[in-house]
């Protein structure tokens, strides 16, 4: 096969697929060439513009928050407009929707997740790996703490941000659990290894990013599939008591479990509200949140001032530390209600509203997997503020317009 029949408009992004879990840098390039592919293919009349009025919800989106930018900010930086053009950018990249196989991207992007996963368990062993005296495994940031102590405070190579080092832990954890529903969902598309082997590296990943988001949305998944997919009634109650067995394990041994199980006991038994418990961070994120929403829920204060509101209310609150940490809502709905008001939120909710409508209309497996996608985005909506970084933004507008690519060509 000739170099120009592989690099095409199509498979460019698929490698954007590819490259999305692995590496942000490569993935923002891939981006501007996969642009630049389009125009040339539907100069050569290689690709036929399909424009989708659904996806117009995308670009008005930040339209809303440059507009938020420029009317509440009196010094303007380009970098709040460059982290929410995916927005604009994947609409019109998927402009040239018929030209994209939907299930080539899919399994590039479940091979990427695998390689990250990979490269992630590589630099951990290196990392705990020393040759001072003979070969030493020492996975421990400080040696003085146990194994799982480890995890929570200093840290430990295998576990958490020093596990996660090519994203942040709750969007691996995200992308990861997506990777697994794919690889079930379309399990006949992969040889029978990769999705055995797959489904249990990126589960192990899950867990190694000690994101609670990520390892409930993971437990809530599994039980619908339970629920709906295993016929016979006692199959169902031995795939549910496993699986209540290992979310009981997990609440007992995993260290972020734990400390969540902890923290519901000190709050809701001990009434323990006071800022010397450090296990109330969203608590105080989204009540902070709230507190300045009440007084701002038609137009919010603008993307260049949410952070400031929301410092000065942890600091009235007695919270200097997450004013210092610049901690966000943590809440992807209070965050565009706090930075574009209500006309913000009634456009998130709307793309929402409309991915779940046209899943309805889609094959079996399509349906189920914009399903799976749809309960992935909105559990993490409720712990983390997706839209404010490029990692969270680029997966939310990649895969809805792949899934809108659906509804134009289900063949694809």
């Amino acid at each position: 096969m000739s170099f120009k029949k592989i690099i095409t408009y199509g498979n460019l992004v698929a490698l954007f697929a590819f490259f999305m879990p692995i590496s942000e840098k490569i993935s923002v390039i891939l981006i501007f060439i996969c642009i630049l592919a389009l125009a040339v293919e539907v100069y050569f009349k290689k690709v036929k513009l399909n424009i989708n009025r659904e996806l117009y919800v995308l670009p008005i989106i930040f339209i809303i928050y440059s507009i938020s930018i420029i009317a509440f900010s009196n010094d303007l930086h380009f970098k709040w407009f460059e982290q929410r053009a995916s927005l604009i950018a994947f609409p019109l990249i998927f402009l040239g929707s018929n030209n994209i196989d939907f299930k080539k991207v899919l399994k590039l992007y479940v091979y990427g997740c695998i390689v990250a996963y990979i490269i992630c368990l590589v630099h951990a062993l290196i990392k705990a790996i020393s040759f001072g005296n003979g070969i030493e495994f020492n996975p421990l940031i400080n040696p003085d703490r146990g194994f799982f102590e480890a995890v929570i405070y200093e840290g430990n190579y295998f576990f958490g941000t020093h596990f996660s080092f090519l994203i942040q832990t709750s969007y691996f954890a995200m992308y990861s659990l997506l990777a697994i529903c794919s690889l079930l969902i379309y399990n006949k598309k992969f040889p029978k290894k990769t999705v055995y082997f797959g489904c249990f590296f990126l589960i192990m990943g899950i867990l190694q990013t000690m994101s609670i988001a990520g390892i409930l949305s993971t437990g809530g998944l599994f039980f619908l599939g339970i629920f709906f997919f295993i016929k016979k009634i006692k199959y169902k109650l031995v795939f549910a008591s496993i699986l209540i067995s290992a979310i009981i394990f997990s609440f007992l041994f995993h260290p972020r479990l734990k400390m969540l199980k902890d923290s519901l006991y000190y709050i809701e038994l001990k009434k323990d509200y006071s800022k010397s418990n450090p296990k109330i961070i969203r608590i105080v994120n989204w009540q902070s949140s709230l507190a300045v929403i009440r007084r701002n829920y038609l137009f919010g204060v603008g993307l260049c001032n949410a952070q400031n509101y929301l410092n000065a209310e942890y600091e009235n609150r007695g919270f200097p530390k997450f004013a210092e940490k610049k901690l966000n809502s943590h809440n992807q709905f209070f965050q565009i209600l706090l930075e574009c008001g209500i006309i913000g939120l009634i456009l998130l909710i709307i793309v929402l509203f409309q991915l779940a409508k046209k899943s309805t209309k889609l094959p079996q497996n399509e349906k189920l997997f914009a399903i799976c996608f749809l309960i992935i985005i909105c559990f993490n909506f409720l712990f983390e503020s997706m839209l404010n970084r490029y990692i969270g933004i680029s997966f939310f507008s990649f895969f809805v317009c792949l899934i809108y690519k659906i509804t134009l060509n289900t063949k694809g």
